[in-house]
């Protein structure tokens, strides 16, 4: 049987590579737009997971 990771932890790697290439400063005009393409996400789900809590 494969161990694949759960939801949860799949989801907290996800955002901790969004949030990474958000502050790297490598990416010009619409940072969030581009993240929501590379992703699969909208736009919105990109800026509440880049916002601190």
């Amino acid at each position: 049987m494969l161990d694949l990771p759960g939801k949860y932890f799949f989801r907290a790697v996800r955002n901790h590579h969004l949030r990474q290439d958000y502050h790297s400063g490598t990416l010009t005009g619409s940072r969030a737009d581009h993240l929501a393409l590379k992703y699969g996400l909208s736009r919105r789900q990109v800026l509440n997971v880049i916002r601190p809590d």
